[in-house]
């Protein structure tokens, strides 16, 4: 018979691992995404700026000022900057990838929250069965998000660090606000909680299927 107490502290210390790491990474999505999606408005805004100069330049009377040899390749330069300028913003697609960070944004803190409440819903051994299903849903759940989630650029690690040291990773953000100006205190009491990156070596991350009945196993996170 296993020890049901043992198994229970198990799986508490596998869900605390899924807090932490869709907490923190959350929290980068939501940075990147914000990132992007500044670059975007400034891109449009200094296109639309650029569009204007070139296409007052095209319809004005170039050939009172220059040759008309001259007029001509300057009028094909200066459309050709047009056709350069949509390009480019077709290639860095800002826009896209703010959404798509900010979708998978949305995913993580959404079992950032389920994990949190866990504890809620299973606060001791007596319902094990159901406890043990419930982390394997979330050990699939976070495997299938991180592999569909876009890589998180290096600059976004210290955004990271800074919404930590600003107790931001304890609040919900709005997830209509692409800007993170917006927090919802979801009434935590853990005041001084942490959550570092890349906490779980493989020395101290702890086993479930050794001790957990054959017929139902639980195996370890691909993350």
């Amino acid at each position: 018979m296993h020890d049901n107490n043992l198994i229970y502290e198990i799986i508490c210390n596998e869900i605390k691992k899924h807090e932490e790491d869709s907490n923190y990474n959350r929290l980068a999505h939501f940075a990147v995404a914000k990132k992007y999606a500044k670059n975007h408005k400034i891109f449009i805004i200094s296109q639309a700026i650029a569009t204007a100069i070139i296409l007052t330049l095209l319809l004005s009377p170039l050939d009172k000022i220059f040759n008309p040899s001259l007029v001509e390749v300057i009028k094909i330069f200066l459309s050709l900057c047009i056709a350069i300028y949509s390009a480019l913003g077709a290639h860095l697609n800002f826009h896209e990838l703010s959404i798509t960070n900010h979708n998978v944004a949305q995913k993580y803190q959404t079992l950032w929250r389920n994990c949190d409440n866990w504890k809620t819903d299973f606060p001791d051994e007596s319902n094990i069965e159901e406890a043990i299903k419930r982390t394997q849903f979330f050990r699939d759940r976070i495997n299938e998000i991180n592999r569909e989630s876009p890589q998180i650029p290096d600059w976004a690690h210290d955004q990271v660090k800074k919404y930590m040291d600003q107790g931001m990773d304890k609040y919900d953000f709005e997830i209509a606000d692409i800007e993170l100006d917006n927090v919802i205190d979801p009434g935590k009491n853990e005041g001084n909680r942490k959550t570092l990156a890349g906490q779980n070596s493989s020395s101290n991350r702890l086993k479930i299927e050794n001790v957990v009945d054959q017929s139902n196993p639980i195996k370890q996170s691909d993350a």
